[in-house]
């Protein structure tokens, strides 16, 4: 039974680190379109409140993958969450290249330690158009936390819920220092604003570890 619980923790760890590395990385900095590709560019943020701290990683999902997703502090090696680009909350601005067509964001998940909150039904998916050649601004995706603590007074993830905001002014002007070339070229294309929940309740998932177990001499 423990060795079970100890491959359950292994393999737990093991898959956050894995998502970690599939998270979605912006173009270079001195990105430019290719007419002979099929691409566009659209600009979207991922954030979470202060009160979730860097222990907090928001992810949100792009067409239907787990495997695609952005992140609110992705790691720069597994378990060592990166810097934030924002002052009020912690997030990342990402500038992304897409295949022309429909995409959407479809679902979302808030992971803390071993605490992973997620949606008790499936939210109506975010969709939007990318178009070749065009840079689009999406929105924030947002994490709005609440808060809790252990029997030990430390913060730990409650739960919470996400929400599409107009961050264009802060967004866009972190873009415009790190992408001059852009800067003229973006159109503002929001995804649906307000809570993006199918209902309040959610699902809170809490992995056990073992206790460790003596080395026998």
């Amino acid at each position: 039974m423990a060795y079970r619980k100890l491959l359950r923790a292994i393999s737990a760890v093991a898959l956050t680190w894995l998502l970690a590395g599939c998270a979605e990385r912006s173009v270079r900095d001195d990105f430019s379109f290719d007419k002979a590709k099929n691409e566009g560019i659209v600009i979207v943020s991922a954030s979470h409140d202060e009160s979730g701290g860097r222990r907090v990683q928001a992810e949100f999902y792009l067409d239907k993958s787990t495997m695609h997703m952005i992140s609110s502090l992705p790691d720069v090696v597994p378990g060592i969450p990166g810097g934030s680009d924002f002052d009020n909350d912690y997030g990342k601005v990402y500038v992304l290249s897409l295949p022309a067509g429909r995409h959407e964001f479809s679902s979302w998940h808030f992971v803390s330690g071993t605490v992973i909150v997620g949606p008790k039904e499936k939210p109506t998916p975010l969709s939007f158009d990318v178009v070749a050649n065009q840079v689009k601004y999406l929105g924030n995706l947002h994490a709005h936390l609440l808060m809790g603590e252990n029997i030990f007074g430390i913060s730990i993830l409650g739960s919470g819920y996400p929400v599409v905001r107009d961050e264009g002014e802060r967004d866009l002007a972190i873009v415009a220092e790190k992408y001059p070339q852009l800067k003229d070229k973006v159109t503002i294309d929001l995804l649906k604003r307000g809570p993006w929940i199918s209902s309040w309740e959610t699902t809170r998932d809490v992995i056990t570890l073992p206790p460790p177990v003596p080395i026998r001499k």
